[in-house]
């Protein structure tokens, strides 16, 4: 499971921020599941597709142009069309652009990952100790919105949490169907303790960033996420 950490106190962000999936110009494919998985051109241009007739109109299932299916359909050998399309595709500028975001991340998450379990913790269980931290506590839904873990994942870290005696849950007076994740005092230490070496475990990657070059960047990748967003 791969690891995003804090870079300031309540602002979790989840194992697996990443979705979908980004195609290099020379076919190589990265899942934020996992390390990239080749996919070779040549993989591409040998499929076979499926179709009624290289004249019809075709229903497009992905990026690359390959044709969904019709009922009792034949299966042909790609024409020259599907190649040419294929070969457009992956020489789209902006795959670059989702390549490096990619690597980007996989880069950090192992970096952060490590120094995470060198302090005793899951990457995971940091999350929410430096999502609960200066808190009061959480609701268990605004903890896994922070941290971007979802609900089934979370109850089984709370849990953990729970029996390290670093987390307690409490039923709010006013919402007795739900309750609220909150760090016990040795929690509390534990959060005084590892978020300060952690955040200057990462400030080293920064350290010859200018503050400049440091607020660029988070805009630049503000605007990369609100683009899709609302697309």
């Amino acid at each position: 499971m791969t690891h995003t950490a804090h870079m300031l106190p309540n602002a979790g962000v989840a194992d697996r921020a990443g979705r979908g999936s980004a195609y290099e110009n020379s076919g190589l494919l990265v899942s934020p599941q996992g390390p990239p998985h080749s996919l070779s051109r040549a993989t591409l241009t040998r499929s076979r597709l499926s179709c009624d007739n290289l004249q019809t109109d075709y229903r497009y299932k992905d990026y690359w142009g390959l044709a969904m299916s019709k009922e009792n359909s034949r299966e042909v050998s790609a024409s020259t069309s599907f190649v040419g399309m294929s070969e457009v595709a992956v020489r789209e500028p902006f795959l670059g652009v989702l390549r490096e975001l990619a690597e980007a991340y996989h880069a950090f998450s192992s970096y952060s990952a490590a120094h995470v379990r060198e302090l005793g913790l899951t990457p995971a269980q940091f999350d929410v100790v430096a999502t609960l931290g200066r808190t009061d506590g959480l609701p268990l839904s605004e903890v896994a919105r922070k941290t971007l873990i979802t609900k089934g994942t979370l109850t089984g870290i709370i849990d953990r949490l729970e029996a390290k005696g670093l987390v307690f849950r409490k039923v709010p007076s006013d919402d007795r169907r739900s309750f609220h994740a909150v760090l016990t005092s040795a929690g509390e230490a534990l959060f005084a303790r590892v978020f300060p070496l952690h955040i200057h475990h990462l400030k080293h990657v920064f350290a010859d960033m200018s503050l400049e070059d440091v607020e660029r960047t988070r805009r630049d990748l503000r605007r990369l996420r609100d683009r899709f967003r609302e697309a």
